[in-house]
């Protein structure tokens, strides 16, 4: 039904999961699944690997890119080691579109608004102080990791929904100083690309 939905609606790029990474051993069944997707729609088709577990999806040959989640645990929040760590995990993304013969998207690229974002962007559970100057740095460091040379085709920010604003902890750049850095990065891509 998303399939035939996103083909109507002329979608470019659809996702068929995310994050299954119990899952992914059943290769057949993605299969199966990949070629009757492609009865109902014909643009680009993706899957969202964990971001531990990219490396072990059988089936990305079946697939027209590589989505990966970009939630890679840093060294720490200064922005020399942010940017080294993002040129190890470029590399990485960089040989897997190489291995697979197919392009890589950042299916979701984020940090959470608190003290622990650099180490474990992954978690916003629980209570916390919101950081605001962190997560604007984070992704400030991110930005500059990949300006000049990008181990992926696409990516995508997570997430812009929620309150946002001063008092969130969460991920939203909404009403942030990271939805300025994200805006002012995304816009230098855009006049780079043409």
């Amino acid at each position: 039904m998303c399939a035939s939905i996103a083909q109507d609606l002329g979608v470019g790029s659809l996702s068929i999961g995310s994050e299954f990474s119990s899952l992914e051993r059943h290769d057949a069944h993605w299969r199966q699944l990949i070629s009757s997707t492609r009865l109902q729609y014909d643009g680009q088709l993706i899957y969202s690997a964990n971001w531990d577990h990219f490396d072990a999806v059988p089936f990305w040959d079946a697939l027209d890119a590589a989505g990966v989640t970009g939630y890679f645990g840093l060294p720490s929040a200064n922005r020399t080691d942010v940017e080294a760590a993002w040129a190890v995990h470029g590399a990485k993304l960089a040989a897997l579109s190489v291995a697979i013969d197919r392009p890589v998207v950042l299916t979701e690229v984020g940090y959470p608004s608190r003290g622990s974002a650099a180490l474990r962007p992954w978690d916003d559970g629980g209570l916390a102080t919101p950081d605001l100057a962190l997560q604007a740095s984070l992704y400030e460091s991110f930005f500059r990791a990949h300006a000049s040379s990008r181990s992926f085709s696409g990516l995508f920010v997570w997430n812009w929904f929620g309150w946002g604003g001063g008092a969130d902890a969460g991920y939203s750049p909404r009403g942030k100083p990271a939805a300025a850095v994200i805006k002012r990065h995304f816009s230098a891509w855009a006049r780079a690309a043409g």
